[in-house]
C-alpha cells in the first residue's frame, strides 16, 4: 500500500489535544442541595491539588481520537498497488482505428471495450498521476496532456471517436517514446488488438483481439452497356477457416436492385456479378446479407454520376482526333460550334475548349482550355519554333505520360503566367501549362494537333483524359472515391458561400470558400460523402465514397506484442485500488456510533 500525500499527517498533532480536553479538570460551582450525598464526590474534588483529573478510559474519546486519524488517512489518498508501481506520469494509448471496429464480446466492439478498461484504470491510478491520452487514427493523436484530474481524463478518453482510418500502434510509438523519455518514473498502457513492437519502451499492452468469422466486400465496379443498363461486380473475401455461402444484395441509392449468391472458399475470394441492372442514379453499393465479426467492410461501393454532369462547350474548325478523344471522358456532356459569336449570349459552360481559335472576350464563368491559341493579352506566346520535340514534364496532369516525347511541326512557346505551372516542353520552354487563375483553371497546349502524329499514339487519349479531369472536376472536389483517412481537395465555384460536406454519420461540414488552400480531412469514416456549395450561378454537388480499408483491417490475427525482440505475454494492468472512498464509509459509520454513544451517555 502506498499513500499519495504527506501534508495530512500534521492533523495527528489534534489527536493528544483531544486527550488534554477529556483530562482538563472541570471547575465546580456552588450550589445548595437538600441531600448531604454528594459530599464525599464534593470532598474528593476539594482533595484536589492540580488543574488536571486522573486519565479516565473514555468511549467518546477513543471514537473522536478515531475520526480524527481516519479523516487523515483518507486526506493522504492511500491506494493499494495490486501488483503495480506508483506511477507519477502515465501515456494511454487507445486504438481506434478500423480493425478495432470488429465484436469483442457480445455485441460490444472492441474499441468500446479498450474505453471501458481504460476509465477503470484510470479510477486505479493515485491522484498525483498525471496522465497523458493517445488516440492512434491518423499516425496518432494527442487528446489529453498531464492530466491528474481523473474525471478530466475520463472525458478525454470519451471523447476519443471510432474511426475506419488504417492504423497501428506502431506508426505512433516514436511519439510515445517522445513523450515519455523525458520522465522517470513513468508508466504506458497500450489498448489495441495487434501486435506492438515495444523496443526498448516500458509498456504494458492490453491485446483486445477476439476471434470471430468476418467477409467482407473488397470493392464494387460496375460498366454501362449500350442499352444504357448497367453491369456490376463485387468482390468477396472471406477471412474464416470455413468455406461460405452468402448473399450479396446490389443497392442504388439505398433502393434493392438484384441480390446474388456467392460460394467464397476459406482464406480466399470470390467475384459476384450483377446484369442488366436499370439505374441512373448517384451511389451503387454492394452490401453481404447477414451479420459477422466485423460490420464495417461489409459494405463497398461506387459512385456512378459524381453530380451535375459537367457541360462542355467545343469551338473548332473541325478536329476529328480531339473530338474522338473527348468522348473516353465520363461525366460531361459535350457540345460544339464553329461561331465564337455565341460565347456568352444564351448558355452557359462548364468547361470551353477553344481550339486553334481566341475569342474577343472571356466568357464569365467556366474553365478554358486553349489549343494552339493565336494568343493575346490573356495567353501571351514568346515565340514559335519549328520541327521541335516535345517532353512531357512531371506534373498532376501528366500521369502516365513523364516517359513521352513527340514530335511537332510547330510549337508555341508561352510566357507562364505566375499562377500557372509547366507540364510539356523542356527547362527552357513552356509549350504548354497549366493552374488555377482566381476562380478558374486554365489549360493551354502549344501545338496544332494537326500538324503532329501525336494523335495517333496511345498517349494522345492519355492525355487529353488527364486534362479533361483537371478542368472538369474544378469546382468541388477532384476524386470521386478515396480511402477513409485520405484527405479531399475542394475547390470552389464561388466565394459568396462556404462550401458544405455532408458526411456518412449524416453530421455536416463547412469550409470557408475563400481559403487560398481546401483540404476536407476528416474523412474519417466510410461511406458516401456529398460536397455542395450554392453559388449566384447555379448549385453544384459532387460525390465521394470513401472505402473501408479491407486489406489490412479485415484481416487483423491475434500476434504477442515485443520487447526488445523478445516476445512477451499482454497483460491486463492494474494501477491499485483507492481506498479514500472506503475511508469516507467509514467515517461515516464512526460518527453515527460516536452519536449513539453520546446519546447513551456512556
Amino acid at each position: 500500500m502506498s499513500v499519495t500525500n504527506l501534508w495530512p499527517l500534521i492533523f495527528v498533532i489534534l489527536v493528544p489535544l483531544i486527550v488534554l480536553l477529556y483530562m482538563l479538570k472541570q471547575k465546580g460551582t456552588d450550589q445548595e442541595v437538600s441531600s448531604t450525598l454528594l459530599w464525599q464526590e464534593a470532598i474528593k474534588n476539594m482533595e484536589a491539588t492540580t488543574p488536571w483529573e486522573k486519565y479516565k478510559h473514555n468511549i467518546l474519546m477513543y471514537l473522536q481520537i478515531l475520526t480524527v486519524l481516519l479523516l487523515m488517512f483518507a486526506l493522504m489518498a492511500p491506494f493499494i498497488k495490486q501488483g503495480g508501481r506508483d506511477f507519477a506520469q502515465m501515456v494511454l494509448v487507445i486504438d481506434n482505428s478500423a480493425s478495432m471496429n470488429a465484436i469483442y464480446e457480445d455485441e460490444v466492439t472492441r474499441f468500446e471495450e479498450a474505453k471501458v478498461r481504460a476509465r477503470a484504470y484510470i479510477e486505479s491510478l493515485n491522484d498525483s498521476c498525471a496522465m497523458t491520452i493517445i488516440s492512434v487514427a491518423k499516425g496518432g493523436e494527442i487528446v489529453a496532456t498531464n492530466v491528474t484530474d481523473k474525471s478530466a481524463a475520463k472525458k478525454a478518453v470519451d471523447s476519443i471517436m471510432q474511426t475506419d482510418i488504417a492504423g497501428s500502434v506502431n506508426d505512433c510509438m516514436d511519439m510515445v517514446r517522445s513523450i515519455s523519455g523525458q520522465w522517470e518514473k513513468y508508466g504506458v498502457t497500450i489498448y489495441t488488438d495487434t501486435a506492438v513492437d515495444l523496443g526498448e519502451s516500458d509498456a504494458t499492452v492490453v491485446n483486445l483481439y477476439s476471434q470471430q468469422k468476418n467477409l467482407a466486400v473488397n470493392y464494387v465496379s460496375f460498366a454501362t452497356n449500350e442499352d444504357k443498363t448497367i453491369s456490376a461486380l463485387a468482390k468477396i473475401s472471406n477471412f474464416s477457416t470455413e468455406e461460405t455461402t452468402c448473399e450479396v444484395n446490389l443497392y442504388g441509392d439505398g433502393s434493392l436492385l438484384d441480390i446474388q449468391k456467392v460460394v467464397v472458399p476459406a482464406a480466399d475470394s470470390a467475384i459476384v456479378y450483377f446484369e442488366a441492372i436499370s439505374f441512373q442514379g448517384v451511389l451503387l453499393t454492394a452490401e453481404i446479407n447477414g451479420a459477422d465479426g466485423l460490420l464495417k467492410d461489409n459494405t463497398a461501393g461506387v459512385v456512378v454520376n459524381g453530380g451535375n454532369d459537367k457541360r462542355v462547350l467545343l469551338v473548332t474548325g473541325g478536329n476529328t482526333f480531339l473530338e474522338k478523344a473527348l468522348t473516353t471522358v465520363k461525366g460531361m456532356d459535350l457540345f460544339k460550334t464553329t461561331d465564337l459569336s455565341v460565347i456568352g449570349k444564351n448558355e452557359t459552360f462548364d468547361l470551353y475548349i477553344f481550339d486553334g481559335v481566341m475569342p474577343d472576350a472571356l466568357p464569365e464563368s467556366g474553365n478554358i482550355v486553349y489549343i494552339n491559341p493565336s494568343g493575346d493579352a490573356n495567353v501571351v506566346v514568346n515565340s514559335k519554333e519549328e520541327g521541335v520535340s516535345l517532353s512531357f514534364l512531371e506534373s498532376e496532369v501528366t500521369s502516365y505520360l513523364t516517359d513521352t516525347s513527340f514530335g511537332v511541326s510547330e510549337a508555341l512557346v508561352f510566357e507562364r503566367p505566375i499562377w500557372a505551372n509547366s507540364f510539356l516542353g523542356d527547362e527552357n520552354h513552356c509549350c504548354g501549362y497549366y493552374g488555377e487563375d482566381g476562380n478558374r483553371r486554365i489549360v493551354a497546349l502549344g501545338f496544332d494537333i494537326h500538324g503532329t502524329d501525336f494523335a495517333l499514339k496511345a498517349e494522345f487519349p492519355i492525355m487529353v483524359y488527364n486534362l479533361m479531369t483537371y478542368v472538369l472536376e474544378s469546382g468541388l472536389t477532384d476524386v470521386k472515391a478515396c480511402m477513409a483517412g485520405d484527405k479531399l481537395q475542394l475547390y470552389s465555384r464561388g466565394y459568396e458561400n462556404a462550401i458544405v460536406i455532408k458526411r456518412p454519420d449524416e453530421k455536416t461540414d463547412n469550409m470557408d470558400a475563400t481559403l487560398a488552400s481546401k483540404v476536407y480531412s476528416a474523412v474519417d469514416l466510410s461511406g458516401l460523402y456529398t460536397v455542395s456549395q450554392e453559388t449566384s450561378q447555379g448549385n453544384y454537388t459532387s460525390y465521394v465514397y470513401a472505402a473501408f480499408p479491407v486489406d489490412g483491417e479485415s484481416s487483423v490475427e491475434y500476434a504477442q506484442s515485443s520487447e526488445a525482440g523478445i516476445v512477451g505475454e499482454d497483460s491486463v494492468p492494474s494501477g491499485g485500488r483507492e481506498l479514500r472512498n472506503t475511508i469516507i464509509v467509514l467515517l461515516l459509520l464512526l460518527l453515527l456510533a460516536e452519536w449513539f454513544v453520546y446519546v447513551r451517555e456512556y
